[in-house]
């Protein structure tokens, strides 16, 4: 019986959690009803910025727009561009373990950024 335990036991010492250096905070609305929030985790051995769309319009629509993401520590940026087809009415949240479909709202942040210092800004376009 220890046998078949074990493995079991192996694995819930080794699988770890997610740190969250800062957690969803939203961002400037659109005028077409676009939300977007982001929020900066390491899952595994990468921080990065994940974003929440949220298409609050009655229509289907692209949420594109560019995103500012600045190392409040020394002041480099960087930006992003995403377009990204959003359903009426639906929320795409990017987490840890979600799909391939949503890997376009995960942005890998560069080695050079504290991920306990950024800052966000949008641009919708």
């Amino acid at each position: 019986m220890l046998l078949i335990t074990a493995p079991s036991i192996v694995k819930a010492q080794t699988q770890s959690n997610p740190v969250i250096y800062k957690d969803w905070e939203s961002l400037e609305e659109s005028l077409t009803q676009i939300d977007v929030s982001f929020r900066v985790i390491k899952c595994t051995t990468i921080p990065q910025i994940h974003l929440l769309v949220f298409n609050e319009n009655s229509t289907d629509q692209n949420a594109h727009f560019e995103l500012e993401i600045i190392n409040t520590s020394n002041g480099v940026s960087f930006k992003k561009e995403i377009n990204y087809a959003a359903t009426k009415a639906t929320i795409y949240k990017a987490e840890c373990d979600s799909d391939i479909s949503l890997d376009k709202l995960k942005i890998d942040l560069p080695s050079n950024y504290d991920p306990s210092n950024i800052k966000v800004k949008i641009t919708y376009k």
